[in-house]
């Protein structure tokens, strides 16, 4: 049997195959997916449930201003949504 590795919870994890959707990414898409990572890997979250990340916090983290962030976060989370990746599980 195979030990799951952990990761401290402030810690953003990304397996190789997301790494590679990176690649056609914005910066602002990034921020929010790593910005995502920790909060959707401690809480256990799966595609149905709901992840928040506030402007203030999205502009804290990038060191923006809040106004930008709401700017960015909105084109972001738009191209965001036209996107979507697969990957197989341990059950196949």
């Amino acid at each position: 049997m195979e030990d799951k590795k952990t990761y401290p919870p402030s810690w953003v994890v990304i397996q190789n195959n997301i790494q590679e959707c990176f690649k056609s990414m914005s910066i602002d898409e990034k921020r929010l997916l790593v910005l995502a990572s920790p909060i959707a890997r401690v809480t256990n979250a799966t595609e149905k449930d709901p992840i928040t990340i506030t402007a203030e916090n999205f502009a804290k983290e990038c060191n923006i201003k809040t106004h930008s962030a709401y700017k960015s976060m909105e084109e972001a989370s738009k191209h965001m949504l036209r996107r979507y990746f697969t990957y197989t599980d341990e059950k196949g």
